[in-house]
C-alpha cells in the first residue's frame, strides 16, 4: 500500500510482539499489524528458530520438500476438515495466475475484507480472515478457491491457496526456508483462536466504535479520508501505531497492558473529539 508522506511510519530498529522499538528509543504499541495480517505479533514463539534451521541447511531453493504433507496436516487441523487441496505459492497474484490457467478462464484474488454474502463465488478467489465471524470449514463450503490470510510476519510471506473439491498439484515449490515459517504460523494461529485472546476488549468496544467499524479484531474507519493525517499523527504522538493508509485495516493487539489500553483509550477520546 502506497504510503503518504505527512503519514510514514517511524524508523523502527526492533520488534517484539505487539511493541516496536525505534531508533531513538522510543516505544510504540502496534495496532497496525501488517494491515490486519500479524494478529500474532511480530515474532510468533518459534518462528524465527524455524526459518533458522532452513537456513543453516542451505535450503533456499524451491526444491520439493516434505513441508507440502505437514501444511497440509496444519491447515485440515485449522479447517477442522479432512476434504482438503493446498498449493503454496509466493505472491496471491502466482496463486490466481495457476488458478486462471487451471480454469482457462481469467480468475482474480478478491481484495476486499471478508463479507461472505458480497462474493462472486465463481470468478473470485476469497480470503478468509481469522475471527471474521465465519469458520474456514464453513467459509470452503461456499467458495472453491480461497486464501486463507494467515498472520506470517513480514512483506515475504507466502500465501496458501486451498479448495475443498479442486486439485491443487502442479504449482512451483516454494523455499523450505518459508514453508518452515508457515508451518510454525499454522499451528501457532489455531493456538491462538482457542485462546479467545480478545475477550478483553469486549467492554471497550462501543468507547472506540465513533472511529472504527470493529469486526474485532480488525478495525476499519469511520471516518473520512481527509481525516486520516489527524487520526493517524494523535495515535502516533501518544506512541500508538494505526493504519498509514486510509484504505488500510487496523487490529486490537491480543496482548496489552492495563496502562497501554488506558493510553489507547484517552488517545481515541481525543480523535473523536478531533473529528466530530
Amino acid at each position: 500500500m502506497p504510503l503518504d508522506l505527512n503519514v510514514r511510519p517511524p524508523v523502527i530498529k526492533r520488534v517484539r510482539g505487539y511493541r516496536f522499538y525505534s531508533q531513538d528509543g522510543i516505544r510504540y504499541l502496534d495496532f497496525y499489524q501488517e494491515n490486519g495480517k500479524s494478529i500474532l505479533g511480530s515474532r510468533p514463539a518459534g518462528f524465527s528458530n524455524a526459518l533458522k534451521k532452513e537456513i543453516e541447511k542451505g535450503n533456499y531453493y524451491g526444491f520439493p520438500s516434505g513441508y507440502d504433507k505437514k501444511i497440509l496436516n496444519a491447515l485440515k487441523e485449522l479447517s477442522g476438515t479432512d476434504s482438503l487441496n493446498a498449493a503454496v505459492f509466493c505472491t496471491a497474484g502466482e496463486a490466481a495466475e495457476f488458478i486462471s490457467a487451471k480454469e482457462e478462464r481469467e480468475v482474480s484474488v478478491c481484495p476486499d475484507f471478508p463479507e461472505a454474502s458480497t462474493y462472486d463465488r465463481r470468478g473470485m478467489i476469497c480470503k478468509w480472515y481469522p475471527f471474521c465471524g465465519i469458520t474456514l470449514k464453513d467459509f470452503l463450503s461456499d467458495h472453491r478457491y480461497v486464501l486463507p490470510v494467515l498472520p506470517f510476519p513480514g512483506s515475504f510471506s507466502p500465501v496458501v491457496l486451498i479448495s475443498s473439491d479442486s486439485d491443487l498439484a502442479g504449482a512451483t515449490p516454494v523455499s523450505p526456508i518459508l514453508l518452515a515459517g508457515l508451518n510454525i504460523i499454522i499451528y501457532r494461529l489455531i493456538q491462538h483462536i482457542e485462546k479467545e485472546p480478545y475477550k478483553d476488549w469486549n467492554e471497550f468496544i462501543e468507547k472506540i466504535g465513533k472511529i472504527w467499524d470493529v469486526k474485532t479484531p480488525y478495525l476499519l474507519p469511520r471516518y473520512t479520508k481527509d481525516n486520516q493525517p489527524f487520526v493517524y499523527k494523535t495515535f502516533l504522538a501518544n506512541r500508538i501505531l494505526i493504519q498509514p493508509g486510509f484504505s488500510g485495516l487496523s487490529a486490537l493487539p491480543a496482548e496489552i497492558s492495563d496502562g497501554e489500553r488506558a493510553i489507547f483509550l484517552k488517545t481515541a477520546d481525543k480523535v473523536i473529539r478531533g473529528i466530530y
